[in-house]
């Protein structure tokens, strides 16, 4: 029976395989092992590496910090087709010894490191502008976007990272010093505001005579004028005021300078004499200044 005939060479044969792969079970399952060692050395090392952020932002160099964690997120990339091969390999030889279920951990840990150092990056160019630039000289609707936009960062960072780094909480703590004040800060860039008026809002708030024209917003917070908000509700809306009354006047006179006297057409024009002519439509235009007035 051919049938038969081929089922005892399936069998022969099966019955030698398992045979070779008992007798050369333990030399691949020793490669296996080394393999797996390999990789396993690379995913701590570069977990150490993802997780070991400083302390606190001062210490912090953003032009190396960025650089480094994306090329340990490429690193991290690269090796896993050889975890994927090692894993097959298990399983090709009836093996469970490491499924590398840490691969992920290590690399959503440097991921997270890349996106915390651009955080603290837009933080720090935030910085300048508080601490450097005149407050009368800053773009605010580009500054409230910028802080607003990082302040959902962290919170998202904060979302995605359970352990508690110091340097987050860091960052969230400066940003929370800040964002509170965006619309008093608004309301001051908005407000027409002259000297007078500042210097009004800083006795006001109990620090006469510290007003300059150099204010920065870093000055505005350190003094509490921000925190004022009442003050500055009070004043912003009295140089508002004061702004469009001081452009109405200017528009009546820059008016006024242009008109001309009318003056009679037959006469002997000298400097000591003068004959005005139809003066009617004069005195509408003094009426209907004096009635905008």
């Amino acid at each position: 029976n051919m049938n038969h005939h081929l089922l005892k060479i399936f069998q022969t044969d099966k019955t030698n395989a398992q045979t070779t792969r008992e007798e050369h079970l333990g030399i691949f399952t020793e490669a296996i092992k080394m393999s797996i060692e390999e990789v396993q050395s690379k995913i701590n090392k570069y977990y150490q590496k993802a997780t070991s952020i400083p302390s606190t932002i001062k210490e912090t160099v953003i032009e190396t910090c960025i650089p480094s964690s994306e090329k340990l997120v490429s690193k991290i990339e690269k090796i896993k087709p050889r975890v994927n091969e090692v894993i097959r390999q298990q399983k090709v030889m009836g093996l469970s010894l490491n499924e590398f279920k840490e691969y992920e951990k290590v690399k959503s840990a440097a991921e997270f490191s890349v996106k915390l150092y651009k955080a603290i990056e837009q933080y720090q160019n935030l910085n300048d502008i508080i601490t450097k630039i005149p407050f009368k000289s800053v773009h605010m609707i580009k500054f409230r976007n910028d802080v607003l936009d990082l302040q959902k960062t962290a919170a998202k960072l904060k979302e995605d990272e359970p352990n508690d780094y110091p340097i987050l909480v860091e960052l969230i703590t400066r940003i929370e010093s800040v964002a509170p004040y965006l619309d008093q800060m608004d309301q001051l860039a908005k407000g027409k505001m002259q000297e007078r008026h500042w210097k009004i809002l800083f006795e006001r708030c109990n620090h006469k005579n510290e007003y300059n024209e150099d204010v920065t917003i870093g000055d505005l917070l350190k003094f509490g004028i921000l925190q004022n908000k009442e003050q500055i509700d009070e004043i912003t809306a009295t140089s508002q005021g004061e702004s469009e009354l001081e452009c109405e006047f200017l528009d009546i006179s820059n008016y006024w300078n242009k008109v001309q006297m009318p003056l009679a057409e037959t006469q002997i024009k000298s400097e000591e004499t003068l004959l005005l002519g139809n003066t009617e439509s004069l005195l509408i235009e003094i009426q209907n200044a004096l009635i905008t007035l």
